[in-house]
């Protein structure tokens, strides 16, 4: 009876040996891992970093409208240009309306059986 019961119990502390080294290895791979991804993280956060202060630099409107003003022949627009809302009703309406280009359309066109033909 003593011999199968210490017999049990070298068998259990084994097992627990084997379990807990286990454990220590998936343990220590996923520290290895972890460390592995900060440092990624880290080196993502620094170019995410660089890349908005190149974002910032390019983006500078005095830099902008050198480029525009160079590259483009775009010029900066004259304050004589800018017309309020009210002086919008006071433009002349449209050359062609849309009522007069389709009537003529239609009266050259003859009907029969129901359809508009040429």
């Amino acid at each position: 009876m003593i011999r199968r019961a210490t017999a049990m119990w070298i068998l259990l502390a084994v097992f627990a040996g084997a379990g807990l080294f286990l454990v220590k290895h998936q343990v220590s791979a996923l520290e290895g891992r972890l460390t592995h991804l900060d440092r990624a993280i880290l080196q993502n956060q620094r170019a995410v970093h660089v890349l908005k202060a190149e974002w910032s630099f390019l983006n500078q409107p005095a830099r902008l409208e050198d480029l525009g003003r160079r590259l483009l022949g775009l010029q900066a627009r004259r304050g004589e240009r800018i017309i309020s809302v009210n002086a919008l009703t006071a433009l002349s309406e449209p050359a062609i309306r849309i009522g007069d280009w389709i009537a003529p359309a239609r009266a050259s066109m003859g009907r029969t059986g129901g359809r508009w033909v040429r």
